[in-house]
């Protein structure tokens, strides 16, 4: 039982570091700037998302969970670099829509 909950709170870590360490360097490579607040804002906006992926492997047992980890970590990887492309060629990041209203 003890070392099933270290492969979880590894999982929590693993993930943590995965989607701020990818958050830094795309801000590196975008902006080209970032500091110690922006480093601490992007682990603080980071935080839920990490504690929601956490809980939703935590659900799975230990093989399925470390499948399902695995598939994340390819996703959230892909959806970094698509960013980065989408930047490097639009100079503006993806949006979830792309349209907004306007205040007239």
């Amino acid at each position: 039982m003890e070392k099933e909950s270290k492969k979880k709170i590894s999982y929590f870590y693993y993930i943590a570091f995965l989607i701020i360490y990818l958050e830094i360097v795309f801000k590196l490579i975008t902006i080209r700037n970032c500091g110690f607040g922006d480093v601490l804002y992007t682990i603080l906006f980071s935080m839920p998302i990490i504690l929601v992926i956490n809980m939703v492997v935590n659900l799975f047992k230990e093989s399925v969970a470390r499948s399902i980890n695995v598939i994340l970590s390819i996703l959230i990887t892909l959806y970094f670099l698509i960013q980065l492309v989408f930047f490097k060629l639009f100079r503006e990041c993806i949006r979830l829509y792309r349209y907004h209203y306007r205040c007239y």
